[in-house]
């Protein structure tokens, strides 16, 4: 699922270290070796399996040696798993090779917006299947999304069931809507959450249990200011002056 290179000198510390759990799903050099973040996985010789303990999706990147994890499987951050040796996968740890397409996320407008007006968001992220070899065998894996998290930049979040749509009439209030209220330059974050089914060739899905989260491409929306003016009509008339 998520691969990411690491030094030898990671390499040695993930093998060699014993942590306990941590709420976190991004651990340091200097976490890992306090012992206040828990990192497990393996190596093939080229590349670093890994997965960190944590209690919540997503995570996020930055210096210092950090892992960037932008999918979870049952809240913990998720690498390629180890080569499995059951018959049958029972959770989405079990889905090996297999990851959800990434999601991706649009603003109405694009890019900007009017404070105090409900700017719309809208999910791209649908029902898709995966094919590949699972527990040995040739397979096709289904992932379904089923909820969408919202950071908006200023403090307000949002977790909901649907994906959104677009406007219907503009600067209209939406499910997946959202108002801020002074100017400036947001970053959106989205982190969609799917369920999983596997299916073996001639045979019928079967759900897996546990979640998996992706993280979408970080979305910028500038947020401008607007005066009241006067005008000679309606603004349902598109009359000059209005927004």
């Amino acid at each position: 699922m998520v691969r990411r290179p690491l030094t030898a000198v990671a390499v040695a510390l993930l093998v060699t270290t014993q942590a306990t759990p941590a709420t976190a799903l991004s651990c340091t050099m200097t976490e890992i070796i306090a012992g206040v973040c828990s990192v497990g996985g393996g190596t093939d010789g080229t590349d670093v399996n890994l997965w960190v303990d944590g209690s919540t999706g997503g995570g996020s990147s930055g210096g210092g040696g950090q892992i960037d994890c932008d999918e979870t499987a049952e809240g913990r951050c998720a690498g390629v798993s180890p080569p499995k040796t059951v018959d049958k996968p029972e959770s989405v740890h079990d889905l090996e090779s297999f990851r959800p397409r990434r999601p991706s996320q649009i603003s109405e407008p694009a890019g900007w917006t009017i404070a105090g007006l409900p700017t719309n968001f809208v999910t791209r992220a649908r029902t898709h299947v995966v094919s590949g070899e699972l527990a040995g065998h040739s397979a096709d894996v289904r992932f379904i999304p089923v909820r969408y998290r919202r950071t908006f930049g200023d403090g307000g979040t949002q977790s909901t069931t649907v994906r959104g749509a677009r406007w219907s009439t503009v600067w209209s209030t939406t499910s997946t809507s959202h108002v801020y209220e002074q100017p400036g330059i947001e970053t959106v974050r989205l982190v969609v959450t799917y369920v999983a089914d596997y299916r073996y060739s001639g045979l019928g899905w079967v759900r897996l249990g546990g979640t998996v989260t992706r993280t979408a491409p970080d979305l910028t929306v500038r947020v401008f200011a607007a005066d009241t003016v006067l005008v000679a009509r309606p603004c349902v008339v598109d009359a000059i002056g209005c927004p």
